[in-house]
């Protein structure tokens, strides 16, 4: 009980595309929070501008380097919090305090059981 609870995602997509506005507006979220590498390979700006003028944030939050993450973050003009030390929640809160946004608000898409999932269970998202 307590690993699935902990340590299984809510939900599994293969593709960004997978993730619509219909989808969020009906779970009544506002924020995607992500990982950066092995998750947003496959981001890209059309995306990005679709879910930003539908009213979504976004944000990266990241256990790399500041370098890598602003590098990378720049090109597709997105905030970010690096150096999040997940599964630790305090990179995931950083990142709502700055968009102003509350737990409920957000999902969370990631990689890793162990950093991304665990972290999201463990701050209740």
């Amino acid at each position: 009980m307590v690993l699935k609870r902990y340590f299984s995602p809510d939900d599994f997509i293969e593709k960004y595309e997978f993730i619509d506005v219909e989808y969020m507006n009906m779970h009544n979220k506002k924020v995607i929070i992500s990982d950066l590498d092995n998750t947003l390979i496959s981001w890209d700006s059309k995306r990005d501008k679709k879910m930003k003028k539908a009213g979504f944030d976004i944000i990266v939050v990241s256990n790399n380097t500041e370098e890598r993450v602003e590098e990378f973050c720049k090109k597709l003009n997105l905030q970010y919090v690096a150096g999040a030390k997940k599964p630790l929640t305090i990179g995931f809160k950083r990142a709502l305090q700055k968009l102003n946004r509350k737990p409920e608000e957000a999902i969370i898409l990631g990689d890793q059981v162990l950093t991304d999932v665990l972290g999201a269970k463990s701050f209740g998202v």
